[in-house]
């Protein structure tokens, strides 16, 4: 699964002016949940394993418990990489509660990505050796 900028700016004037960011929809689903696998993937560290859908066509209906897995892998990494204030829940589901689940998605691929080039500029594969002298 391939990393795909989260979106996190959604506003109110959204919602009143029924722009694209006013709908969850299979699109929005998708991203979501392929960014949590994404993550999960990527952090080695995580003593959980997520359960992810990532075909969501359409014609799919969000039932609470897909949106319960959503939230439950947000929770596992911002546990583990994030530490962003989430809110409680995400029922009932709102404009601000999808913002914070894709900016701590955000946070944590930030950091993953700062982990590894930083572990590799430092060098500390190799700590400087040459070799044995």
């Amino acid at each position: 699964m391939t990393w795909i900028e989260p979106i996190y700016d959604r506003k109110r004037s959204d919602i009143k002016s029924l722009t694209s960011k006013a709908f969850f929809n299979a699109a929005d689903r998708n991203r979501i949940e392929g960014n949590l696998e994404y993550l999960f993937g990527q952090y080695t560290n995580l003593t959980a394993k997520g359960i992810f859908k990532t075909d969501w066509a359409v014609t799919d209906i969000p039932y609470a418990r897909d949106m319960d897995r959503i939230f439950i892998n947000t929770k596992i990494i911002n546990r583990q990489i994030s530490h962003y204030v989430l809110p409680d829940s995400i029922r009932p589901l709102t404009w601000w509660k999808l913002n914070a689940i894709e900016k701590c998605l955000q946070i944590a691929y930030d950091r993953l990505t700062t982990m590894t080039v930083d572990n590799n500029y430092a060098g500390e594969f190799n700590s400087g050796e040459i070799g044995a002298m």
